[in-house]
């Protein structure tokens, strides 16, 4: 009888030892494919912040008109959620100017929410919801408008520049036809900065109420990329689309065209931005191929201010 107590004890200990055994490799097991898929939903995570960051990276050489960044990053705000921030500024003549930062949101999900401080409208003209600055606009010359639309006019705003003493402004200028950079060069005085240029649109869309982000063109540094930036772009599978309108096939309509183009100095654009004093902007009041004029940010001029114009 002692023999068989001995003999079912152990194997009662065997058993137990047994189950705990499994418990612990069953906890184990848990904790290792919890851990696993936490990192796999992490990276995940990780991935959609990145693209957020490099679609805003891409956009921002063919787009935004003279609005640069000079601090971009992505941070978590939760375990599977977080943010893509670019602080951004306006060049006005060497001047940095503040302009409302880019944020965009992304999750495990996707993105979502990109484009904050988009402009608003008032009486037809744009503000910047972060800084309130006022947004040049651009002009299409082959605008066609729908019986829903509310018809905007070509801004004159060099007839303004008279009253704006002692003032550094930018101003966005739409040509009455594209012109190529080299024609571009030996329009404008040479006491204005030249910061963007604008490729202009091919659709009958009125352009003026359009956010930044539609705008395509490129600072005049910067032209010698513009075509391979855009095919960048282009080939990221972007769209956005305004009365049935693809806005992005700008896009691939100017680099089809650019093909004729033996020289970045040849390509041609149908508007531009100027920076610096608003007396010497005068000059342009008169000329034939300002269709419009519009001006966006200004600020009084400082006497300790180092302008690259002058």
């Amino acid at each position: 009888m002692k023999s068989n107590d001995s003999l079912a004890l152990l194997a009662k200990k065997r058993r137990r030892k047994t189950f705990l055994m499994t418990i612990v490799f069953s906890l184990l097991a848990t904790l290792f494919l919890f851990g696993l898929c936490f990192k796999l939903l992490s990276n995940m995570t990780a991935k959609n912040g990145q693209k957020v960051y490099n679609d805003y990276q891409q956009l921002a050489e063919i787009a935004y008109p003279n609005i640069s960044y000079d601090s971009l990053y992505y941070y978590p705000s939760g375990q599977f959620t977080g943010k893509v921030h670019a602080d951004r500024y306006k060049d006005i003549d060497g001047v940095p100017v503040f302009y409302s930062p880019y944020e965009a949101n992304y999750s495990l999900l996707g993105h979502y929410g990109a484009g904050a401080g988009d402009a608003f409208s008032v009486n037809n003209l744009l503000y910047d919801r972060g800084s309130r600055q006022k947004v040049p606009q651009f002009y299409n010359t082959n605008v066609k408008f729908t019986k829903h639309e509310v018809k905007t006019k070509p801004s004159q705003d060099l007839e303004k520049v008279s009253q704006m003493s002692n003032q550094l402004i930018e101003v966005a200028i739409t040509f009455d036809k594209p012109y190529s950079y080299k024609e571009i060069k030996s329009l404008m005085p040479k006491n204005l900065k030249q910061n963007w240029l604008w490729i202009g649109t091919n659709s009958t869309l009125d352009s003026s109420q359009w956010s930044t982000s539609y705008q395509f063109g490129t600072a005049p540094e910067n032209l010698p990329r513009l075509i391979e930036n855009m095919k960048v772009v282009s080939k990221s599978g972007a769209s956005v689309t305004i009365n049935d309108v693809d806005i992005y096939d700008d896009l691939k309509t100017y680099i089809k065209e650019s093909k004729s183009s033996q020289h970045s100095n040849d390509l041609k654009f149908s508007g531009i931005i100027l920076t610096g004093k608003a007396e010497n902007f005068q000059a342009l009041n008169q000329e034939k191929w300002v269709y419009a004029s519009s001006i966006g940010t200004a600020i009084p001029n400082q006497p300790y201010y180092q302008l690259d114009v002058e």
